[in-house]
């Protein structure tokens, strides 16, 4: 019974109540609230309300454990992939099942590259059967290497497959390559000779001529050249030095330098002249000349009786003799007899009156020649 009342006075109230419009948003807490937009009610003062009671806080639970995270080592920094080479592959549309079919990989490279790599990938379902240029083959893993490739340079590999199963077949290639820098120079090189030419033999007291060259035979200029000449005993120059340093500056690929030097002979016997050239990047040369000074001598000595009757003949030697070291030519042998004489027999000779002459035409060193002369008189004397 008791509970009956209740629920009545629950109904009653709530019917009285319905048409109050709900305030969700907490803008009118605390302000009198219109009804149905009529009347509005008597204000009511405010009720104080207990501070609230803070929520116990849930005591906190422990973090599950992170899982544990596996990086990756990373690969070598090789400078791999640097994106200036590309690769292009192309394959038929359709093939015959069975039947081998050729498709292509096309290598660019945007710049110069080295350690070339290109690997490609034998589809599943598919038979390598060759590739050209031949491929190194591990499995179903082709490769093929170049040690460079210039900036534009393309390098084309075919490829021929035979497929053992119907439907879509394919793989993917790759390429790599290292970035290739190139620097040049030209090496030049400077090579200096020497020559040096004089005659053979002189006579002392001559002035001997002598000739020094120096040429460049190389690509590059032989700098702050300069020759030295050294004066053997035996020769003399002018200025009195014993060793002339002739300065030549720079010599230029191909080109040369005469330097005329003048010595004189002041003793007999072989004398070798050694000149040499030096530049602080070419070295150092040297060459000789070999010169013979001589002293020719001729020595001439006739020979006969003392005294001889008038009407007689009266017969000479006359002997010439090379008492040098160098042989002679052309040597004139007069002999004038006195005017009271008549030659009767100058074998070889040329005779004119009383005067008879012979040429000899070489005579070597101490080598003799003997002449005969034959006179007569009539006049004592």
């Amino acid at each position: 019974m008791k509970r009956t009342i209740w629920l009545s006075l629950l109904s009653l109230v709530l019917t009285a109540f319905a048409p109050l419009r709900a305030d969700t948003d907490g803008r009118f807490l605390g302000r009198a609230i219109q009804f149905d937009g009529k009347k509005k009610p008597a204000t009511l003062p405010p009720v104080a309300q207990p501070p609230p009671r803070p929520l116990p806080l849930p005591e906190p639970r422990p973090a599950p454990p992170a899982p544990a995270i596996s990086l990756p080592t990373p690969p070598p920094m090789d400078n791999r992939n640097c994106g200036c080479v590309r690769l292009l592959k192309q394959m038929p549309a359709e093939a015959a099942y069975g039947q081998e079919f050729a498709y292509q990989l096309t290598v660019f490279a945007g710049e110069n590259v080295a350690d070339v790599l290109v690997r490609d990938l034998v589809p599943d379902g598919a038979v390598f059967v060759r590739s050209e240029p031949p491929a190194r083959v591990t499995g179903n893993l082709l490769e093929w290497t170049w040690t460079e490739m210039d900036a534009g340079q393309t390098k084309e590999i075919r490829i021929w497959i035979r497929p053992e199963r119907e439907g879509r077949i394919g793989s993917c290639a790759t390429v790599s390559a290292v970035p290739r820098a190139c620097a040049f120079t030209t090496v030049s090189r400077a090579t200096l000779a020497i020559t040096k030419t004089g005659p053979a033999t002189a006579i002392v007291g001559e002035d001997i001529p002598y000739n020094i060259t120096v040429s460049n035979s190389g690509n590059a200029i032989a700098r702050q050249v300069v020759v030295t000449d050294n004066v053997p005993d035996g020769l003399a120059h002018s200025t009195g030095q014993s060793v002339l340093t002739l300065d030549i500056g720079d010599l230029g690929p191909n080109q040369s330098r005469t330097l005329p030097v003048v010595l004189k002979a002041v003793r007999r016997g072989r004398v070798c002249n050694t000149a040499s050239a030096t530049s602080p990047n070419a070295g150092r040369v040297t060459a000789e000349a070999c010169t013979a000074i001589v002293q020719p001598g001729l020595q001439v000595t006739k020979s006969g009786p003392p005294e001889q009757f008038i009407g007689k003949s009266a017969d000479y030697t006359i002997t010439v003799i090379n008492v040098g070291d160098t042989p002679l030519s052309n040597i004139t042998v007069t002999d004038t007899a006195p005017q009271v004489t008549r030659i009767l027999n100058a074998s070889g000779a040329t005779i004119a009156g009383t005067q008879a002459q012979w040429v000899l035409p070489q005579l070597a060193p101490g080598e003799r020649r003997s002449l005969g002369l034959t006179l007569t008189t009539a006049t004592a004397g």
